[in-house]
């Protein structure tokens, strides 16, 4: 499916509606701040659609026009014309003419960042990395999965244990562990159970290839299977309140079906109505828990999801454009660090320095106590805290071209094994990820993946390779003899 003429539509729309809007304004900063903000969408597209190119479903840029909606377009409309209390919490002490400024400059950067990413033409050459999937086999793959779900609940239970416990009336909230450190309770996040769990998303994922690869119609069996996993990789983010990594299982199954299967935009409409009723439904969950009330009422995900404060949003950005040198002074590159104390757990180094900006950014710059969590932000406003308008514009400039080399280098290879269009999603997403959040968390996310990525992969392949030569095996290499087989060095 090529996106180009949708990228066109959605350009011609924010040119429109930010003519409307000026032609409204009589200098109001609501109207003007939404006619910025859906000028992003031509600013981010208008070059790309116009380039003979095609831009496919599973090209990065369609990952960050979906963080640019959420932050950018529905956060203007938000700030601009909204009125509730998560509103009025993202607005701190700034004006609406403050976040106006700022959408200035997010067009900039989303600009520059169309720019680089037409214009670049290099790739990397993985062929040679690919993990290879020779070995695949039926009685390798009963016996990966049978022991990828019992690690899995094994480290689902352990971190429910660590975190409070399962509680219905708590069901899915934000979840800390907590303990004593020097009279100070220290809150972490349980990142080792959480990494075990993840596996059974890997598996899914790597299975769901399996089937696919081999051309035929799922029958009940692979189906039934498919869906138990999902519910598995499904729990973690569900108990945990973290709607973001729920919506990532379905972007990753996204990307390995197109790898394989064609997709209509009519089936991917009406498919992606399912994320947003459970993103509305998780809301509503986490808004009775925190009210304290015991009813349920479900939100709508297209105002949920700007209040959210995920996404490349205007209010992070202009809060940060705002903020820095006078509440957080330039950090001239030391935020860019802090990842390599990570594998550390906070019980044993309860002092060890954060990765996420979002607890300083909260504290420094909102001036607001951050006892658990912070406010996110971007890779690219950590440019401005690190180097100031240098950081800024380069940041834009390096995060289109990165975006750009992974499609190019990912694209002729996603169908050659199943676990390529699962590595392309993992590297796809965690890079693009960095639109709402800083480098060194985003490393985290990003080694994170590859580890429970590698266990799953490890779970089917290797034990798979000590059985007996006499059993039979599923070599993806006949199953898809269209397709050329590569094996790593």
């Amino acid at each position: 499916m090529k996106m180009n003429g949708i990228y066109l539509g959605l350009s011609v729309y924010g040119i429109l509606a930010a003519l409307l809007a000026l032609l409204l304004s009589h200098g109001q900063s609501s109207w003007l701040l939404f006619g910025f903000g859906q000028l992003s969408l031509p600013a981010l597209l208008l070059i790309p659609s116009l380039m003979s190119r095609p831009i496919r479903l599973t090209d990065p840029l369609n990952l960050l026009l979906l963080a640019v909606f959420i932050g950018t377009v529905l956060g203007s409309a938000m700030l601009a014309f909204g009125d509730s209390p998560a509103r009025t919490s993202i607005m701190a002490d700034w004006t609406v003419y403050d976040y106006a400024t700022g959408s200035l400059w997010m067009m900039l950067s989303l600009f520059i960042i169309s720019i680089t990413y037409s214009g670049t033409k290099k790739r990397i050459e993985l062929r040679r990395f690919l993990p290879s999937s020779q070995h695949f086999s039926a009685a390798g793959v009963s016996i990966g999965v049978l022991l990828a779900v019992i690690i899995s609940l094994f480290a689902l239970v352990s971190y429910l244990s660590a975190t409070g416990g399962l509680n219905l009336a708590e069901i899915s909230r934000k979840r800390t562990a907590e303990f004593v450190s020097n009279g100070q309770v220290v809150y972490a996040g349980a990142g080792y159970s959480q990494l075990f769990a993840t596996i059974s998303r890997y598996i899914l994922l790597i299975l769901l290839g399996f089937f696919l690869q081999r051309k035929g119609r799922l029958n009940v069996a692979n189906k039934t299977l498919l869906l138990l996993l999902f519910l598995l990789s499904a729990a973690l983010p569900f108990f945990s309140s973290s709607r973001g990594s729920l919506m990532q299982i379905f972007f990753g199954m996204l990307y390995v079906f197109v790898a394989f299967r064609n997709v209509t935009m009519r089936s991917l409409i009406l498919v992606s109505l399912v994320p947003l009723f459970i993103f509305g439904a998780m809301t509503g969950l986490r808004v009775a828990w925190q009210s304290g009330s015991s009813g349920f009422n479900f939100e709508n995900p297209l105002l949920a999801l700007p209040e959210s404060g995920n996404g490349l949003a205007i209010a992070s950005t202009t809060a940060v454009l705002n903020g820095v040198p006078d509440r957080m002074p330039y950090q001239y590159g030391t935020t860019l660090t802090s990842w390599v104390f990570a594998p550390i757990p906070r019980s044993i180094w309860p002092g060890k320095p954060e990765t996420s900006l979002g607890r300083r950014i909260k504290e420094e710059i909102y001036q607001r106590d951050a006892i658990r969590n912070g406010y996110p932000t971007s890779v690219i406003a950590e440019g401005y805290i690190n180097f100031g308008w240098l950081g800024f514009l380069l940041g834009s400039a390096l995060f289109g071209f990165v975006m750009r080399l992974i499609a190019n280098s990912f694209d002729p290879l996603k169908s050659m094994t199943p676990t390529a269009p699962v590595l392309y999603y993992i590297i796809a997403n965690n890079f693009v990820g960095l639109s709402n959040t800083n480098l060194s968390l985003g490393i985290i996310r990003l080694g994170t993946d590859l580890v429970a990525f590698s266990l799953a992969y490890v779970l089917l392949r290797y034990i798979i390779a000590r059985q007996p030569n006499r059993r039979p095996r599923i070599s993806f290499a006949v199953a898809t003899t269209a397709q050329p087989h590569f094996s790593p060095r």
